[in-house]
């Protein structure tokens, strides 16, 4: 039911194994009339409590779910528009008062109601919107620019905040150890692919494939001596960058072909 939502996020248990105990011990109550008669008996002031703790955390859990993902003005107006039309039908029960009978328990259900218009709005918004799109990263400071790139594209995608922020400092990290060791010699395209489950992005760019470096404790004592040179400070720069790469992208790939690198990133949804 819908207050399991609130209580799961209330106790903080989503477990599958959770739910298929749950679900026999009501098949059992079933056939306990006692039980159930003494679940009647509870006073009103104790259930109207119960339904306020489940109300409130189910309130929580959808806008900590709206907040999660970045929304455009179609998503915005998907969510306004299906909240209004729940929330007319519970406060204006005469909206419901002269459909028929048959159409009653749906359309006086303001969560139905809600929910259902949710789902079609999604579907026509979804019209016209691109699940792959590509950029060329032209401007002085490329690393700006993939990332505003990756934020609009999340946006219409309706990705989660926080991956999208992830995918936007490895790509600037990325462009940045590229130049830096100087395996990058013009402007990189950027694309990129999403659905509900991964998001993959791609650098096209004309140089040599990106060679992580290996994960090695830094000397700092070492780097700060007068007479070291500029290659262990490149070294311990490319090896920081290269472990923070991996540890932001949940896969790394890169390939050189004909002069073009190319470095993959997926990032799971």
């Amino acid at each position: 039911s819908s207050a399991n939502l609130g209580l799961a996020h209330a106790t903080g248990v989503a477990a599958r194994r959770v739910g298929v105990a749950a679900g026999i011990l009501l098949i059992l109550v079933a056939f306990l009339p006692q039980f159930a008669q003494l679940i009647m008996l509870l006073p009103a002031a104790v259930i109207g409590a119960i339904m306020i703790y489940t109300a409130a955390y189910m309130m929580v859990s959808g806008m900590e779910l709206i907040l999660s993902r970045l929304l455009n003005g179609r998503r915005r107006a998907t969510v306004g528009f299906s909240v209004a039309a729940g929330a007319a039908v519970m406060l204006i029960p005469e909206l419901a008062a002269s459909v028929p009978a048959e159409w009653k328990t749906i359309l006086g259900s303001g969560l139905i109601v809600g929910v259902s218009l949710a789902i079609v709005l999604n579907q026509i918004f979804r019209i016209g919107i691109s699940q792959s799109r590509e950029i060329q990263l032209d401007e002085p400071n490329p690393a700006e620019q993939a990332a505003r790139f990756l934020e609009d594209c999340g946006a219409a995608w309706g990705a989660r905040r926080d991956v999208i922020n992830r995918a936007g400092l490895a790509v600037g990290e990325a462009l940045e150890v590229l130049a830096g060791a100087g395996w990058i010699h013009g402007p990189a395209r950027l694309f990129a692919e999403f659905d509900e489950y991964h998001l993959d992005l791609t650098l096209h760019y004309p140089g040599k494939a990106w060679r992580p470096a290996q994960s090695r404790p830094i000397d700092l004592n070492a780097l700060l001596e007068q007479d070291s040179d500029d290659r262990m400070i490149d070294e311990a720069i490319n090896s920081v960058s290269s472990g923070m790469i991996r540890s932001l992208a949940d896969r790394v790939e890169s390939e050189e072909q004909n002069g073009q690198g190319h470095l993959k990133l997926r990032f799971e949804h």
